[in-house]
């Protein structure tokens, strides 16, 4: 997750998180026949304000294969913060 790119929609040009804050763990990925769904949870522990991006890698944590942006939210202490991340195709 990142603080960066507020506001502005991901583009193929720019596959990188602006501003890379910390990372949670994918707790599902589901496969239907017109999208994936991947709920994606960031722990009760981390505290952080001003997300506005999400991405996602392949195992080796460089290969963004998705990007989502959002307006500003706030992560509190001992509140997990649990994202569904659906790909249509």
């Amino acid at each position: 997750m990142g603080a960066g790119h507020v506001n502005t929609p991901p583009s193929s040009s720019d596959t990188a998180l602006e501003s890379s804050i910390f990372s949670g763990l994918v707790e599902s990925n589901i496969i239907y026949s017109d999208r994936v769904e991947i709920n994606f949870v960031v722990p009760a522990a981390n505290v952080q304000n001003g997300i506005t991006e999400l991405g996602l890698f392949l195992d080796d944590g460089t290969t963004m294969v998705a990007e989502a942006t959002f307006p500003s939210i706030q992560k509190i202490v001992d509140v997990e913060l649990r994202v569904k991340f659906i790909i249509t195709f």
